[in-house]
């Protein structure tokens, strides 16, 4: 699938694209976003139509829903949407690849726009030939040439294209550093541009030997995708400890992680077990620490908040969805149903009540305990974190009576049956199962 703009670059990848089809039968397909914010939209249309028709490649088109502000620039935003439209069509495939037009002057100004913002060397390194990740297969067949070679290329050949007139507007940082900066260094450094390739492959094998290096590591420290166990990292060799923890939040969130979120991270596992401190990670994520775990996770939005109050009756057989939860009635499995933290409850009737509104101050005695503690207390116990905590129910049956406390354990005489035979073998026991919809990078 190539993402055919109408430029030259695009045009240049069609053409490769279209002669794989015929020399060794790829399927190709061209897909076209409409961003609908530039009046010659149709104009580019119209051409980009007129081109596959030349080449036998099908088109399709995507029209774009493009939201800017707060932050966001019409350039990002015009970009994530792209992506979203034509990554969309690849990842229904897992034998689709993605074609785009990127060149080597591309990969100059990526490199001094992330000089710019700071970056390390994953960032410094610019785009690669052939990506594979959790978005899919992306490839970049011109990154050896440069825009004059490609236009060339293109009237060997006899293809129209056409030209960008957003490319000329300098409010875009990318046009400034094309059309402003770049000249002035070629002009007093000649070769500037072969300096910058070299020193991007560099950043590059230094980055991928840097993680070859810390995988081992990682995956030791790791409990899962979203939660790293700190106490066996070292902070006093910061090097190790600074591509540890932003590889962490790097693979947990599906992006890049900027530095100073890395040294703040540092900075809370530093602090101690007494200071959970908190971090915004791209709008969406959050970070922060939970006795010696530092845990990447999604705040609850307001309406999930509000879905997780009051009283909820959950009957046997159903499924209770509350926000990004759900919670269901699930017969005991056979095994061991005493001692201590076992989640099994007996059920009189055919449902309970699950109530979100209790105190955590409120002192319960769960089964195989010989004395009550504190429901926060049991919680830390348990390993909940506190963003968990609001999702878990004191779970009741119809007269009030508390059977269990979510997944963490039943409550002492909780598998009482109907009759008041305690712990009877033919006693129906149940424990509610809480599964949570997995966030997504």
């Amino acid at each position: 699938m190539v993402g055919l703009s109408g430029g030259a670059d695009s045009a240049l990848v069609l053409v490769l694209a279209a002669k794989l089809q015929e020399l060794y039968g790829y399927q190709v397909q061209a897909v076209h976003c409409i961003h609908g914010l530039d009046p010659d939209d149709a104009i580019w249309l119209e051409h980009n139509q007129a081109l596959c028709q030349l080449l036998g490649v099908e088109l399709a088109t995507s029209v774009l829903n493009i939201v800017y502000g707060g932050g966001v620039s019409p350039e990002d935003a015009s970009r994530q949407e792209r992506y979203r439209a034509l990554l969309k069509v690849t990842q229904a495939s897992n034998e689709a690849a993605l074609l785009l037009g990127h060149q080597a002057d591309d990969q100059i100004e990526s490199f001094l726009l992330a000089l710019k913002r700071g970056s390390g060397p994953v960032g410094l390194a610019g785009m690669q030939f052939i990506v594979r990740d959790q978005r899919g297969t992306i490839l970049r067949p011109l990154l050896d040439l440069h825009k004059d070679e490609v236009e060339q290329i293109l009237r060997l050949l006899d293809l129209p294209y056409v030209y960008d007139l957003s490319n000329s507007y300098l409010k875009f940082e990318r046009n400034f550093v094309r059309l402003k900066v770049l000249p002035l260094l070629k002009e007093r450094f000649p070769g500037v541009e072969g300096a910058i390739l070299r020193s991007q492959k560099l950043c590059r094998y230094e980055h991928d030997l840097a993680q070859r290096l810390v995988t081992e590591q990682l995956a030791q420290l790791r409990k899962d995708r979203f939660t790293l166990d700190f106490a066996q990292l070292d902070l006093n060799d910061r090097a190790l400890a600074t591509i540890l923890v932003r590889t962490f939040i790097t693979e947990a969130i599906g992006s890049s992680c900027e530095f100073n979120i890395v040294e703040q991270a540092l900075a809370l596992v530093a602090a101690g077990h007494e200071r959970n401190g908190l971090i915004t990670l791209n709008g969406k994520w959050a970070l922060s620490t939970f006795l010696h775990y530092l845990c990447v996770y999604e705040p609850l939005s307001a309406p999930d908040e509000a879905s997780l109050t009051g009283t909820h009756e959950l009957k046997l057989g159903q499924v209770l969805r509350l926000g990004p939860y759900c919670y269901e009635l699930v017969p005991a499995a056979q095994k061991e149903v005493q001692g201590r933290n076992c989640p099994y409850f007996g059920l009189a009737g055919t449902s309970v009540y699950l109530d979100f509104d209790y105190a955590r101050g409120q002192a319960l005695k769960l089964k195989g305990r010989a004395c009550s503690r504190p429901i926060k207390k049991l919680m830390i116990e348990a390993e909940i974190a506190p963003w968990q905590r609001a999702a878990l129910p004191l779970i009741k049956d119809e007269s009030g009576k508390v059977l269990a406390l979510g997944g963490v354990g039943a409550v002492a005489g909780a598998l009482e049956s109907v009759e008041g035979a305690l712990d009877s073998a033919s006693a129906p026991r149940y424990e509610l199962r809480i599964n949570k919809k997995a966030p997504t990078p």
